[in-house]
Order: C-alpha cells, then sequence, then structure tokens
C-alpha cells in the first residue's frame, strides 16, 4: 500500500482550491466600495476643550486625565512660583493646583491672587518626579515643592483667561 501524502497533493485539489480562493477574492472586490478620506488640515482633536462644571470637576479631577479640558471662572487663592497657582473650586475641599505651560509663561502671562481665571488644559498626576522637574526649570523654588506634592493631580493650563480681580469685600473703603 501506498503512502498517501508522501508525494504531495493531488494537484487536482490544489488547482481548485487556487480557483477558489480566486474567486472569493474576485467576489469581495466586486463587494467591495470605494473609500473617500478627506484630509482636514488645521483641524486637531486638541483644539476642542470640554467645558467641565465645578461638582463634576471636584468629585474625580483624575476622571478628566486625556481630554482637554476647560474650567471656571474661579478665583485664584495663591500663585506658586512664576509659573503656578491654586484654584479655589467650589466642593473641591480644598484648592487645586495649576501649572501654566511654557508657552503662556514666555509670553508674560501673570496670574495673580484673588483673579478670577478660566483654565483651558490637561489633568495630570502630581509625584515626587513631576516637583523635581518643576524646581529644575524653576517654575517653582524647592520651598515651594512642599506645597506641590501636596496636590495628587494639576492642571497643565495651555490657556488662562483672566476674567476680572474679584472686589475686595466692603466696597474697598
Amino acid at each position: 500500500m501506498a503512502e498517501r501524502g508522501s508525494k504531495g497533493g493531488n494537484p487536482i485539489v490544489m488547482i481548485a482550491a487556487f480557483v477558489v480562493m480566486a474567486g472569493f477574492l474576485y467576489w469581495l472586490n466586486l463587494r467591495a466600495t470605494p473609500a473617500e478620506v478627506a484630509v482636514v488640515e488645521g483641524s486637531d482633536s486638541m483644539d476642542v476643550a470640554v467645558s467641565i462644571d465645578a461638582g463634576t470637576f471636584a468629585a474625580d479631577p483624575m476622571a478628566h486625565a486625556g481630554q482637554r479640558i476647560r474650567i471656571g471662572p474661579f478665583p485664584v487663592e495663591a500663585t506658586v512660583g512664576t509659573d503656578g497657582f491654586f484654584l479655589a473650586i467650589p466642593n473641591m475641599g480644598g484648592p487645586y493646583l495649576v501649572r501654566m505651560d511654557s508657552a503662556l509663561v514666555a509670553e508674560g502671562r501673570v496670574v495673580n491672587n484673588e483673579d478670577l481665571v478660566t483654565v483651558t488644559g490637561q489633568v495630570y498626576v502630581m509625584n515626587d518626579s513631576v516637583a523635581d522637574a518643576w524646581v529644575a526649570d524653576g517654575g517653582i523654588t524647592e520651598a515651594d515643592k512642599v506645597i506641590v506634592t501636596f496636590a495628587e493631580s494639576y492642571i497643565l493650563a495651555d490657556d488662562v483667561v483672566v476674567s476680572t480681580p474679584i472686589a475686595p469685600a466692603g466696597g474697598g473703603n
């Protein structure tokens, strides 16, 4: 008895397999619809910021990591170094850290205590490595590092709009 398969497969089966495969590919080609690809210049998903209300943001700031958000206007509670500040966000349980990105600092954007600001940027986790980097690039001092490391997260702001300073209590008399 001859061993099957020792000399190769039956050529008729191989040819039939090729014909079936060619027929299948031809059928797929007939069913395919041409796709139009539209290139949109200058449109970046990072250009769009999602406005987040205070309550939603205060409940879980890290839930908004990875997306560009806009919050505010909120009063600046305190400034930190040359490019950081804390916002007084209602129901937050404490001030929230914001750092202006290098482009804002380079253009001379200044935020003062009690300014009313709207912040646009991304939420990131705060840790010792981030604080060390801020000290290294001169954004904060070593003394400020102790303050910012208490924050669990922060917003790296690519836009900060100062609305109007808050009027002092009592009308300023």
